[in-house]
């Protein structure tokens, strides 16, 4: 057995970070009451100052120089693997924006993620699709999307600087695999990454979904260059628990790393606690990766797409089931579910949010396959 066990062309034990890192972006959309203390910072340890980054990081393990010059295809897979769901999702939402609010799911003259809400006319529809094929979409169901424009953006800014860079090296006849291009590309990404940082941490100007996109495009570069070109294998009990301990010493240093408003305290700690979060989950995921519960998380990490996008709803349909049952007296219009010092809510929202759209998607995949006559 190989000791990258693999999945047709998958790793399982990437699938498994995608879905240990997607279950702590659910678990922290809950409006629990952590405890938190100075040596104990849950809140940011248990996700908040890793998980979107993780997922940054371990997106750039098949990258590859040869892919991202050959342009048209490069583009052509990132549209139908990102751009396209993200496009049918929003599509989805804004239909169903007034049902949403008609059952309760927004509040009207509540905010929103800095709007107010109201209900669209064909105006207000019409602007707000506008606005998601620029990847400037804000159905507040579909918020945890900003992820995906992000990701966009950096894939597009990593074929840029590539292309720019291998044409500007290649009078010099430099391949594109060679220490020059490498090297020279990263100072370029670097640079930008430093200057984003400064601009949204010391200057306070932040574009939403463009500052961001250069850390997260400096984070894909990092993952690229440990999977790609250091071949790190993720095996060291060593390196496991010393990341480990960094992982704790960055929190407690540094804090968290909010990645949504590109708020970070500088870019050392930030890919340090990146890094070291991935490896001692990466190293983890091996180990268990034949278990039942790696086949499960792998399964959720497979579709943490769908469940990025979807599980504010499901925290929807869970609160309604509350509210026909235990806790009528649960707020069904917040994004963000409440519950409070309930550990039993906080573990029932967690896993409906996470279960109900992994198990949408399954259907949806399985229904597309036996439509299209592949079994």
């Amino acid at each position: 057995m190989r000791e990258d066990m693999q999945k047709g062309k998958r790793l399982i034990y990437v699938d498994i970070v995608k879905g240990v890192a997607i279950t702590a972006v659910v678990l922290l959309h809950v409006d629990y009451a952590f405890h938190n203390s100075t040596f104990l910072p849950l809140w940011s340890l248990l996700g908040n100052s890793w998980h979107v980054c993780v997922f940054f990081m371990v997106s750039g393990f098949f990258l590859k120089n040869e892919s991202l010059l050959h342009t048209r295809p490069f583009l052509q897979r990132k549209a139908h693997l990102l751009y396209l769901p993200l496009i049918c999702y929003y599509l989805v939402f804004l239909l169903l924006h007034n049902a949403f609010i008609h059952i309760g799911f927004y509040e009207v003259g509540m905010e929103y993620g800095g709007k107010v809400m109201a209900p669209f006319g064909i105006a207000d529809f019409l602007r707000h699709f506008a606005a998601s094929l620029v990847l400037a979409g804000r159905e507040p169901l579909l918020a945890p999307l900003w992820f995906v424009s992000v990701m966009i953006i950096a894939f597009v800014l990593m074929w840029g600087v590539s292309k720019v860079l291998s044409l500007f090296l290649g009078r010099w006849q430099h391949d594109v695999n060679s220490k020059a291009f490498e090297y020279t590309r990263m100072c370029v990404i670097l640079l930008a990454c430093i200057i984003m940082h400064l601009l949204s941490n010391v200057f306070h100007f932040n574009i939403p979904r463009f500052n961001n996109s250069f850390t997260a495009l400096w984070l894909i570069l990092c993952g690229y260059f440990v999977f790609q070109k250091m071949k790190m294998k993720f095996d060291s009990m060593k390196v496991a628990v010393a990341c480990a301990v960094a992982v704790y010493v960055c929190n407690i240093v540094f804090g968290a790393n909010v990645l949504m408003t590109n708020s970070y305290h500088n870019i050392v700690s930030l890919t340090i606690c990146t890094f070291s979060a991935l490896y001692v989950i990466c190293f983890v995921a091996k180990k268990v990766q034949t278990t039942l519960l790696g086949r499960l998380m792998a399964w959720v990490g497979n579709h943490s797409y769908a469940i990025m996008a979807l599980h504010l709803l499901a925290f929807k349909i869970a609160t309604v089931v509350l509210r026909l049952t235990l806790f009528p007296e649960l707020p069904l219009s917040p994004l963000n579910p409440v519950a409070g010092n309930s550990l039993w809510l906080l573990l029932y929202f967690t896993i409906i949010g996470v279960m109900l759209p992994a198990l949408l998607a399954s259907v949806y995949a399985w229904l597309r396959r036996r439509l299209s006559g592949n079994n």
